[in-house]
């Protein structure tokens, strides 16, 4: 009979409260335990068409990617063993882009 699971992961020292189980145990943290914030972006376009004659018409068209310009951060890396754990270190979103067309259709 072995020792029960929460003795095997031991802290390394007193008031550590993360620590790796020992191969082949289950920590007691459940899955997915750190997530960073949500991410959310919004995209936005305009399109108008008019009308020159009957057969002829003129489209112009606007579109916007992350049209918020709001930034997204990102926990980069969630290994509990690594200096850097929990720190944003990096954006998931890039800058705002914006895109114009113009058509004639015939």
């Amino acid at each position: 009979m072995g020792l029960p699971a929460f003795l095997l992961s031991r802290a390394a020292f007193l008031g550590q409260i993360f620590c790796h189980p020992e191969p082949g145990q289950v920590g007691n943290l459940q899955r997915k335990m750190f997530t960073g914030p949500s991410a959310f972006f919004w995209d936005f376009s305009v399109m108008k068409k008019t009308r020159i004659t009957e057969r002829l018409a003129f489209e112009f068209r606007a579109e916007f990617f992350n049209f918020l310009n709001h930034p997204v951060f990102f926990t980069g890396n969630q290994s509990i063993s690594s200096a850097s754990f929990g720190q944003m270190t990096q954006t998931l979103s890039g800058a705002r882009v914006t895109q114009l067309a113009a058509r004639i259709v015939f």
